[in-house]
């Protein structure tokens, strides 16, 4: 596509917002369908918000201001707004800030499972202050979270049913799905048929209404007959003195536990290509075809954009949870790359800027000087229970080809990936950590993208 052209640097970038009770998984599955089609994904995370923490509005109150600090540290100077996605809470976040401060702009905004007042003022945040261009609000008419919500949470609403009654004069579109309900809206096919096109400028694929089911009224008359069945029963054994007894239902539960190590799979790399003696690093000597095809699917620059996986670690009295979300770039070309014939490896440098934001979890009970201990050597801070560091890294990379036959007989070749040197914010990397350190294979998937564990990589365009 035309975008995959550009730097990723230049994208239009998508924040997205989760809601309650959530780490945002769709956020996850979301990523790999805005980079194909050419859009910056910065999904935005404040761990697990318990229910009870909604009734209490210093809680929500203090996620608006946690926004508005993430907007102001990376999007108040931008050049080109940023669209938002946001779900349930987070809908609530994005538009309490909008109201609060005017200064808080986008270009799109995409609402699913909205929890905002129904009679929220478009019409002046929209066309008197200019905060956006144009919403779209996906409703379910069986969201019970959106119908429950206004009546526990005094400023919430149910537009996440119902929808808007302010419109805006047409620039707030709504889809009235009358059957999903409050999480139906993450799945690949309505990104791409209603959520892409309404971010490039278009209008997204409207919804058919098709009313309700009919009322089964045999079902209620059976359900009825059974229930009075069932009471006239037990009437009667009750009448006669027998005992109706105890029922005992057992419950599995299951333990969460840490992830284990990851073993590598061999993932088989494309078979060498049938030419033979063709000089693919300009020096003038001939290289193996086995080479060749290896050196041509891996020559060039590959992006990766987005969140990683959650990972945890224990600490003093908890557990401290990482997240991290990273701009991944590795580079093979041919005055970057060095060869060696002999043991079938092709080296190049990489570059990651990353956002991690470290989360301690306490045991419960748990003493408070250990609690205190705790959120320090999580997120090297006493009082906070959160934190977020950015972190520069780079160096160089070794793609390895694990029974390479560099006889040119086109052998196929298992391609693992080593670091082989490192530093982070301009200092050196911990051995312990990089240095010979094995990461996953390269699975490939086209000749534009491939795969590396969990990030999905997308080939950049050379600059012309």
């Amino acid at each position: 596509m035309d975008r995959l052209r550009e730097k990723p640097s230049d994208w239009p970038v998508v924040l997205t917002i989760h809601g309650i009770r959530t780490t945002g998984d769709w956020q996850r599955e979301l990523t790999d369908v805005l980079t194909r089609h050419g859009f910056r994904h910065v999904p935005l995370g404040f761990g697990f918000f318990r229910a009870v923490s909604l009734l209490m509005p210093w809680s929500r109150a203090r996620k608006v201001e946690w926004f508005r600090k993430i907007y102001s540290d990376k999007f108040a100077v931008a050049e080109c707004l940023p669209s938002v996605i946001a779900h349930s809470f987070g809908s609530y976040i994005v538009t309490k800030a909008m109201l609060k401060y005017s200064d808080i702009r986008f270009d799109r905004m995409i609402l699913c499972g909205a929890i905002v007042s129904r009679a929220y003022p478009w019409s002046t945040v929209l066309i008197q202050r200019n905060q956006a261009r144009t919403v779209l609000n996906e409703a379910g008419g069986r969201d019970s979270w959106a119908r429950l919500v206004e009546w526990v949470v005094s400023d919430a609403g149910s537009s996440g049913v119902s929808g808007f009654e302010d419109l805006a004069d047409g620039r707030v579109m709504q889809l009235i799905h009358e059957r999903h309900e409050h999480s139906d809206y993450f799945y690949r096919q309505n990104f791409e048929q209603r959520w892409i096109p309404f971010l490039r400028g278009g209008e997204a694929t409207q919804t058919v209404p098709v009313g309700e089911d009919a009322f089964n009224w045999k079902f209620v008359t059976t359900l009825l007959l059974l229930v009075s069945s069932l009471i006239l029963c037990a009437w009667f054994l009750i009448g006669r003195g027998h005992s109706a007894g105890s029922f005992y239902q057992e419950q599995a539960s299951t333990v969460r536990r840490d992830a284990g190590p990851v073993h590598e799979q061999s993932v088989v790399a494309p078979k060498p290509g049938s030419e033979k003696g063709t000089d693919i690093d300009g020096d003038g000597i001939p290289d193996p075809s086995g080479y060749e095809s290896m050196f041509r699917y891996l020559r060039g620059a590959w992006v990766h954009n987005g969140d990683l996986p959650e990972s945890s670690r224990p600490v003093i009295a908890g557990r401290c949870y990482k997240r991290k979300n990273a701009l991944t770039t590795l580079i093979f070309d041919r005055a970057d790359q060095s060869l060696d014939e002999g043991s079938g490896t092709v080296s190049g440098s990489w570059h990651q800027s990353s956002r991690n934001a470290f989360q301690y979890k306490p045991e419960f009970p748990v003493d408070f000087g250990k609690a205190v201990d705790g959120r320090k050597a999580c997120t090297m801070s006493e009082r906070e229970v959160e934190t977020v560091v950015f972190y520069e890294e780079k160096g160089r990379i070794r793609a390895l080809a694990e029974d390479w036959d560099a006889s040119g007989d086109g052998a196929e070749a298992k391609i693992h990936l080593r670091v082989e040197e490192c530093s982070a914010n301009g200092i050196d990397c911990d051995s312990d950590m990089f240095g010979e350190r094995a990461l996953p294979n390269i699975e490939y998937i086209s000749d534009v993208r491939l795969r590396i564990g969990d990030m999905i990589f997308v080939r950049q365009a050379p600059e012309r």
